[in-house]
Order: structure tokens, then C-alpha cells, then sequence
């Protein structure tokens, strides 16, 4: 390597995601006489097109993310799709499933820091393990918590 440039291009205060404030890159050369200034130029010309590019993607993925998360799997999916869309209904076979956690109660009045990492686990679990024992692609699963006296 000959030569190195590393570029910085933020985004707006109102295009911050979560701790996403901008795209950082390095660019890297080992042309003996290193980066021209009129390819500098053109590399920072071109950077602010990829990091909005790179955005996007990021965008996409969390959209999906947050979509599986908070309706499963499938319904995330036929969400982003299209496929779902408000006041409209499809015939389903759905399972509603309830457990209790042993000592729940103790753990949230004595640790409540280890709340949620413990329902993260649980969570973890219980979705993985229906699953993985699905035979079907068009399985939601989804863990909603439910504290009652």
C-alpha cells in the first residue's frame, strides 16, 4: 500500500439512525505514486451516492428486522411484501400459547436489571424451537409478555 484516504460523509441531524450518523470509508492504493488529487476528487464525489446507498440497505434490513420481531416471521415478511395490507383478513390455524415463568415475580421485585435479557432469552428459545420443529415456512412466532397480579 502506497497510499490510504479515508472519507467521512455524515448524514443530516434528522437522517441519524439510532447511532448510524453517518459512513465512514478508507480507500487504499498501491499505485507507486499513490492517489492523484483528480482521483481524491472523484472518490469524493462519488462516496455520499454510496453512503446513501448503504443507508438503504441498513433501512431495509431493520425495517425487516423490526417487521419479524413484532409480528413473527411470516407476517413480517407479507408485510413488507404487500401481501398484508389494513382490512383485509385470511383464514389461518393458529396455536395460542401461554407459559408462566417460575419466579418471575421474585426475579422482577429482586433483580429487575435482569429482566429484560432474561425475556430476551426466553424469547430466543421458545421462537427458535418452533422453528426449527415446523414443518410448515408459514410459522409466526411471537413472545408477548404479560405481568398480572
Amino acid at each position: 500500500m502506497t497510499d490510504y484516504v479515508a472519507i467521512i460523509t455524515r448524514f443530516a441531524p434528522e437522517g441519524v439512525i439510532g447511532e448510524m450518523d453517518g459512513v465512514y470509508s478508507s480507500w487504499a492504493t498501491d499505485m507507486p505514486a499513490g492517489f492523484s488529487d483528480g482521483q481524491i476528487a472523484k472518490l469524493k464525489h462519488i462516496v455520499p451516492s454510496l453512503a446513501l446507498a448503504i443507508k438503504s440497505v441498513s433501512l431495509a434490513r431493520m425495517t425487516r428486522t423490526l417487521m419479524e420481531t413484532y409480528l413473527g416471521r411470516d407476517a413480517g415478511q407479507r408485510v413488507l411484501s404487500g401481501r398484508i395490507v389494513r382490512g383485509t383478513a385470511e383464514r389461518i390455524d393458529a396455536v395460542v400459547w401461554f407459559s408462566d415463568l417460575r419466579g418471575f415475580t421474585r426475579i422482577t421485585d429482586t433483580a429487575p436489571e435482569q429482566v429484560v435479557p432474561l425475556l430476551n432469552d426466553y424469547s430466543d428459545v421458545i421462537v427458535s424451537a418452533i422453528h426449527a420443529a415446523s414443518s410448515s415456512r408459514e410459522v409466526n412466532a411471537t413472545v408477548a409478555v404479560c405481568e398480572g397480579s
